[in-house]
Order: structure tokens, then sequence, then C-alpha cells
């Protein structure tokens, strides 16, 4: 039966194609799993748009994924995002993305290109051990507790904006991809918390103020959120949406199919083994 009611539902529920989740495109990865799952080499990004497009399916605009009438076109399409903002989606990605003319949504942390994010699981890496750093990011997402005070209060840190500077997208170099006709630029919020471990307050200045930002140092409306960390509830799916968004994603769960709930949509997480 469950074969059954499975078929049912897909029936129902036809898939209107995939959005991937990605975050960092690098030459080298990380030796630490939880950042090194996060991260995917220029070679391994080519070769997924090559296999794809060999297979049939075509790269088009979230919004054209998202289209009300998109189930009535073929199943075989890809939005490909970046969550975060870093550098090397401008350095690394960009390139190949533009090579092979493939649309992109950059789902923006806006402390990023302003200098103000806090990146604790980067800074978590440096002078620790694999498995030090493996259980101190375990005890960072069961906490409940907002994730950047977390860490610094486990480690007895402060946050080092260096790496900020180092690491994130300029605005300069994020105009050039809108410019490009390729890149949608999406909200992944101000400061990249958890929205279910912060007050209401926090959670409505996180939306709102990401698409001001936005807004004024790109000139354009930003319709699509992420949530960091893919934290979300009622409670936040609600504030999205009277901030002005049209879509939220996750950063899993597969297929997007006609009929989900467009503020709690699937993405396919990309990972290189």
């Amino acid at each position: 039966m469950g074969g059954v009611k499975r078929k049912v539902s897909h029936l129902m529920h036809p898939v209107q194609g995939e959005i991937w989740c990605l975050h960092r495109v690098v030459p080298s990865r990380s030796i630490y799993p939880s950042n090194r799952d996060l991260e995917i080499t220029p070679d391994f990004l080519e070769q997924q748009v090559v296999e794809y497009k060999s297979n049939g399916f075509s790269f088009v605009t979230l919004d054209q994924l998202l289209s009300r009438q998109s189930f009535l076109l073929p199943q075989k399409r890809v939005n490909v995002s970046f969550d975060d903002g870093f550098k090397d989606v401008y350095e690394e990605a960009f390139p190949i993305l533009r090579k092979h003319n493939v649309p992109f949504t950059l789902y923006l942390t806006t402390g990023f290109p302003d200098g103000t994010a806090d990146l604790w699981w980067i800074q978590l890496e440096k002078g620790r051990s694999v498995d030090e750093f493996e259980r101190i990011m375990k005890a960072v997402y069961e906490s409940g507790k907002p994730m950047a005070e977390e860490m610094h209060r486990l480690t007895q840190t402060d946050p080092d904006r260096k790496l900020c500077l180092d690491l994130a997208l300029n605005w300069v170099e994020i105009k050039e991809m809108v410019d490009s006709g390729l890149c949608t630029v999406g909200s992944h919020t101000v400061s990249h918390p958890g929205l279910v471990r912060i007050d209401a307050k926090e959670v409505s200045s996180e939306l709102h103020e990401s698409k001001r930002v936005i807004k004024e140092k790109l000139g354009i409306e930003v319709a699509h959120l992420s949530y960091p960390h893919s934290m979300q509830d009622e409670r936040v799916q609600r504030m999205v949406a009277e901030a002005g968004y049209t879509s939220a994603t996750l950063g899993y769960g597969g297929n997007v199919r006609k009929g989900d709930d467009i503020y709690c949509l699937n993405r396919k997480h990309i990972i290189q083994d």
C-alpha cells in the first residue's frame, strides 16, 4: 500500500524541478567534515553541469522554476543556488556558470559584503583537531541557543572579523554577477542566525534589513529567502510572508513538486565525496 500511496502522491504533485543547494566552490576542500560537506571543487561543479545537460536537463532561473505554469513544462529543470556570499562563488563558480550559460541564485547574507558577518564555523577550524571541531559543532547545534554566541562561549573566543574581509564577496563582484543577467539575488538574512533561536523583533530585523540593504546596494527588489541553517517554524514562515518574500527554501529535501509549501521549499544538497 505504501508504494501505491507514493505513486498517487507523485501523480498529484508532479516534479517541478530541482534547486541545488551549494555554499562554497574551492580548489582545496576542508579536512573538517561539517565544513567539507559545504564545499565542492570547480571541476566537480562543471562535471555536474555537463552531466545534467547531457541528460536533458535545462538550467533556469528561480522564478522560471517556481512559475505557476511550471508544472506544465518539462520536469528536467534546475536552478543552481548558493548560500551565504563567499568570494569563491565569484572567483571559481561564476566563470563556469557563465561559460555554460547557467542561471543561478545567490542567497546573500548581507553581513558578508558589508564586512560584519561572524564566520564562526570557519573560525572554529583554527588550531583544532577534527574530533574537537566536530564535538563543538555538535554542541552548538544541540544547544538551542544563538549559534555564533554559543560557539564563542564554548571556545572563549571573539569573532574574527578579518575572516569576513578575506573570504566574503564584495558589492562590486555581486553587481557584476547580477549585471551578467545570470544571477538572481535572494536573502539569507543579515547575520546568518538560526531564526527559530531569536526573538520576533530580531527575526523581523533580519528579514527586512537584508531586503533594504540589497535594494540600496544593487537597486533590485528581493523576492526569495533561504533559511540559515534550514531553521524555520510556523512563526518564522508567517513573518517571512509578512515581510514580502514570495518563496523560502530549506537546504535539503530533494525535488520541488507542484503544491509544495512555497515558504518551505526543498532543495537538493549537492555533496562531493
